[in-house]
């Protein structure tokens, strides 16, 4: 199962995090949950409970069960990343991908901020 999860700089709010369904679907279904950083890893995790289709976290179909736990960790630390590095805009991986034997990051970009 393909995940996104990021952080970007919001005017408003301050770093934010997101993590939602990756890969081809990540534009087409638009399905993350956001929340300001910092958080710690577990409140992360549980913005997974707030995706349309977590359903597909849980082993659906015989797919990969998702570790909820690493999940969250991984959005923590983009979160940590973006307070700690004023000069980072935003980052995001996509596809982050979830099999049975953890968390795979196929593709990330981070993006500096402008001087």
């Amino acid at each position: 199962l393909d995940l996104i999860v990021g952080a970007t700089r919001d005017p408003v709010f301050g770093p934010v995090v997101l993590v939602g369904l990756g890969g081809v679907v990540a534009e087409a279904l638009a399905d993350v949950a956001t929340a300001p950083a910092p958080l710690p890893p577990d409140e992360a995790a549980e913005l997974l409970d707030d995706l349309t289709a977590q359903a597909l976290l849980d082993g659906f179909r015989g797919g990969p069960i998702v570790d909820r736990a690493a999940v969250g960790a991984v959005v923590a630390a983009l979160g940590d990343l973006l307070r700690a590095h004023p000069e980072i805009e935003s980052v995001e991986v996509n596809p982050l991908r979830a099999t049975a034997d953890g968390l795979l990051a196929l593709d990330a970009v981070i993006t500096l901020a402008r001087p």
